[in-house]
């Protein structure tokens, strides 16, 4: 269960680490819908400077490289359960963790190590002004995915 809870908070991070990456990804054929909604992350990357977007791709190849170094790892019964869509996200985790070797564990709880380091020395490379722009985005992430939960109900 703990190594469950590290699971979850360590996709946490890298889901802001990749949503940074992502913000200055657009394409010429996205919709004009698809450029609105994502014009805040845009606005994020304009403000990064280039040491800081060299950090960010550097950090998302790692990360890439350490998720298909793992993947490779799993045998034909892990895969399966990773790739079974009939479980949620939450029950693939569980199932996934009781098959996994001592070796499987001790990878991924380096790779989420090195994600913190990742995501922290972003951070600290972030301004003031920065970090606030990222707590709001954060803030308006939250609010969107709150009002979307009370849609599913």
């Amino acid at each position: 269960m703990r190594n469950l809870k590290k699971i979850i908070s360590s996709t946490a991070i890298l889901l802001v680490v990749f949503a940074f990456n992502s913000m200055a990804q657009t394409t010429s054929t996205a919709k004009p819908v698809q450029k609105a909604k994502h014009h805040a992350k845009g606005k994020m990357a304009e403000n990064l400077t280039e040491e800081q977007k060299v950090q960010m791709k550097e950090s998302r190849e790692k990360g890439k490289q350490a998720q298909e170094a793992f993947r490779a790892t799993l045998t034909a019964e892990q895969k399966a359960i990773t790739d079974n869509k009939n479980l949620t996200p939450e029950e693939r985790k569980e199932a996934l963790s009781k098959t996994l070797t001592s070796s499987q564990k001790e990878m991924m709880k380096n790779n989420m190590m090195a994600r913190k380091e990742n995501a922290k020395n972003f951070k600290e490379s972030l301004s003031d002004e920065q970090k606030a722009q990222m707590k709001k985005m954060g803030e308006k992430r939250k609010q969107k995915h709150a009002g979307d939960a009370g849609k599913k109900e």
